[in-house]
């Protein structure tokens, strides 16, 4: 099992950096037959017209940034035991 790293043991230098919009705690869907969470990043540039994902494109409509050690935290507690692609 593959297990996201630990944002603590980095150096500040290695500290992960990217901007987290969102976070899909349980879905069926994103990985077909397994259980999965979903991550939506902030800061496409495609601005594609049919996008369902505006908050997450258009600078007006950004959604606050969700903190790494937030997420990090979720998926070493919630997800131990499930098995990473």
């Amino acid at each position: 099992m593959t297990m996201p790293p630990n944002t603590s043991d980095l150096a500040p230098s290695r500290q992960l950096k990217v901007s987290i919009g969102g976070i899909q705690k349980l879905s069926l869907v994103d990985y077909p037959g397994h259980v999965a969470a979903a991550l939506f990043l902030s800061g496409c540039n495609m601005r594609c017209g049919y996008c369902h994902n505006p908050e997450l494109v258009l600078p007006e409509r950004l959604a606050p940034n969700i903190p790494v050690d937030e997420v990090m935290i979720f998926l070493n507690r919630e997800l131990v035991g499930w098995t990473a692609w």
